[in-house]
């Protein structure tokens, strides 16, 4: 008789540490969800001293008159404007390959990589090469790949 009271004891310890762990990895998630939320915020921010319209406007005539039309400082401003999307987008892609970012979130990234690509207004601004010794080779080869297989003719 002290022997199966034991065992339910024991039983009935384990099933509460069970629920605790559950508890705490409910909590744990929620937490790197909190902290995705921080981390995507600070990386969609313009560089320090640059408000966002004058952000906006130096992206669009980048995309508008090219490359050559920028000044030093514009240039600047959007080399900060690609690195920034490129860690957001390395930390999505890790997020990803870890099992913690859905197959459509992942698909909205990847179909963003393809508009970037496809566009002719937004390829050279955006390029990538000279940013690969930043990033894991595992992203390069996922952007390589969603690149391949893009469709860029118009539906």
């Amino acid at each position: 008789m002290g022997s199966f009271l034991g065992s339910i004891g024991i039983a009935g310890s384990l099933l509460l540490v069970a629920y605790e762990l559950k508890q705490s990895r409910e909590i744990a998630e929620l937490q790197f969800a909190y902290q995705r939320v921080e981390i995507k915020q600070i990386l969609e921010r313009p560089p320090v001293g640059v408000d966002h319209l004058e952000y906006m406007r130096i992206l669009l005539k980048a995309a508008d008159e090219g490359l050559e039309a920028l000044t030093e400082d514009e240039k600047e401003v959007l080399t900060f404007s690609n690195i920034q999307g490129l860690d957001s987008l390395a930390l999505r892609f890790e997020t990803y390959r870890r099992g913690y970012l859905s197959e459509s979130e992942w698909a909205n990234d990847k179909l963003s990589i393809k508009m970037i690509y496809c566009s002719d207004r937004f390829s050279e601004i955006a390029n990538h090469n000279i940013y690969r010794p930043m990033y894991s080779d595992d992203l390069w080869d996922a952007v390589t790949e969603i690149q391949d297989n893009a469709d860029c003719e118009p539906d």
